[in-house]
């Protein structure tokens, strides 16, 4: 039985996220992680795709992107079928990398849309990082920067956080207390 199409908007924003099969890791390090975002950035610029955040852990994934076009399957499709070819070749392996399809959640407003940024960009905290900024595996340094190369749209969060500064206070609030006691 085939699977329902998506209901997917043009302009529409959507969190986008995935797990390792069983769990296991799927990126074996930071050769890998550069790889997943070459692929990434090279599927966002070949469809469009307009990416706003990004979180590469050991074990799983979390992109927050824009569609000009209801065409995220095949962005997803470009990237994964890549990355997974790219995996299994290097590890010597065959079969699927990932538990399932992709999963995603259409995000509802600006306020939805700034909670999903934060909550992507303080996934490290899982992994013990303290200074978020300067984990390499996260677009949140690249909000720091007046002009990248990427094809990561910086410029909405920003606008819907009241400036950089703001953006970071926001990322960061609660965490620093935790971590003062």
């Amino acid at each position: 039985m085939p699977r329902p199409p998506r209901d997917l908007q043009p302009g529409g924003f959507y969190h986008v996220f995935n797990r390792g099969v069983d769990r296991l890791d799927i990126f074996g390090g930071s050769k890998d992680r550069r790889k997943f975002i070459s692929l990434m950035n090279s599927a966002a610029c070949a469809y469009e795709v307009k990416l706003h955040a990004f979180c590469l852990m050991g074990n799983h994934y979390h992109l927050l992107v824009e569609l000009t076009d209801p065409n995220l399957d095949r962005f997803m499709h470009s990237l994964t079928a890549k990355y997974v070819r790219y995996f299994n070749d290097r590890v010597e392996r065959d079969g699927p990398l990932f538990r399932s399809r992709y999963g995603h959640r259409e995000i509802l407003g600006g306020d939805d849309f700034l909670a999903l940024s934060r909550y992507i960009h303080r996934n490290p905290i899982d992994l013990g990082v303290k200074d978020l900024v300067s984990y390499r595996w996260s677009s949140l340094s690249e909000f720091t920067k007046k002009s990248t190369t990427s094809p990561l749209q910086t410029g909405l969060t920003l606008d819907l956080a009241g400036g950089w500064h703001e953006y970071l206070e926001f990322v960061m609030r609660d965490f620093e207390l935790s971590n003062a006691a």
